[in-house]
């Protein structure tokens, strides 16, 4: 009966003022991650250029797929207001979500996968990483975090936090709004999702299937909707409550250069231009001027 309520007291759609895909927000701190780490391979000591160079290329994996994704979310001439990479905080718990698609029929919350390898789900939902031979025979299966589940919890973080942030929403239109969905970036991967549960084969596609898929939520619940009002609060909310996220590699790796002991990250070496050391070299920190800490060199 509340929900019925609900239905008969929402205004009527209004028409959006603007009819294309509008990237509020795009992935600028993978590129320049892996643009950080490439300086990192003469720094680090010789035994971790490998992992530094792996490193490397598990970013550069992830930035593609997030690219196929973007590429399809670009070119789907539907009215969505886009945020990718946002990284929030509720109390003690925490998410980072590849993107945020915001349309007046809906909240999708996007995880992205690029696997190499095919996916096989078990009929308990499970999800295994098919090893094969260049002839595409199986000779190992592994076993992986069921990214279904984590993109839900990722969407009932999200909805706690617009409840509490925005008045105009509430639990009964987000409960139809919001959807989680993993998006599979690689074309090459094939599922095997032929035993999966329904719940996970509906919560999973492949990255060239988005844009029909967020077109078959347009008229699903004509009586519900978000207005260009609410789309936009979301929007602005959600940017300024993302957190920028540090980088973590540093803290695995031991360099040839000294540390900075305030920042933890690799100093360079600098001239000094003025006063009594001047012409002297020294170690300061890429941070500066935001950190000054310096290690003088003998």
């Amino acid at each position: 009966m509340a929900l019925l309520n609900f239905f008969k007291a929402k205004p009527v759609k209004k028409e959006l003022s603007f009819s294309e895909p509008i990237f509020v927000k795009e992935n600028l701190s993978l590129p320049r991650q892996i643009k950080q780490l490439e300086t990192l391979k003469d720094l680090v000591i010789p035994e971790q250029v490998a992992e530094v160079e792996q490193d490397i290329k598990k970013l550069s994996s992830g930035l593609t797929g997030e690219k196929n994704v973007a590429y399809e979310l670009k070119n789907s001439y539907l009215p969505l207001l886009i945020l990718q990479d946002i990284y929030l905080k509720n109390d003690d718990t925490n998410a980072q979500i590849d993107f945020i698609v915001i349309a007046s029929f809906g909240i999708f919350v996007i995880e992205c996968k690029k696997f190499i390898d095919d996916i096989e789900i078990t009929n308990k939902g499970d999800f295994n990483r098919c090893f094969k031979t260049p002839t595409g025979i199986i000779y190992k299966k592994e076993g992986i975090y069921n990214p279904v589940t984590q993109n839900r919890h990722h969407s009932e973080m999200l909805k706690k936090l617009l409840l509490a942030q925005i008045p105009t929403l509430n639990t009964q239109n987000l409960d139809v709004l919001m959807h989680a969905i993993v998006v599979f970036a690689n074309p090459k991967t094939v599922i095997r999702d032929t035993e999966a549960p329904n719940e996970i084969k509906e919560s999973i596609i492949k990255h060239d299937q988005l844009t029909s898929y967020l077109k078959g939520f347009q008229n699903q619940n004509p009586n519900v909707f978000l207005s260009e009002e609410e789309m936009r609060k979301i929007s602005d909310f959600l940017l300024e409550g993302n957190i920028e996220k540090p980088m973590q590699f540093f803290k695995k790796y031991r360099f040839k250069v000294p540390v900075c002991p305030k920042c933890d990250v690799p100093m360079v070496k600098r001239v000094a231009k003025r006063g009594m050391n001047q012409g002297k070299e020294f170690w300061g920190c890429p941070n500066y001027p935001r950190c000054k800490q310096i290690v003088n060199i003998d």
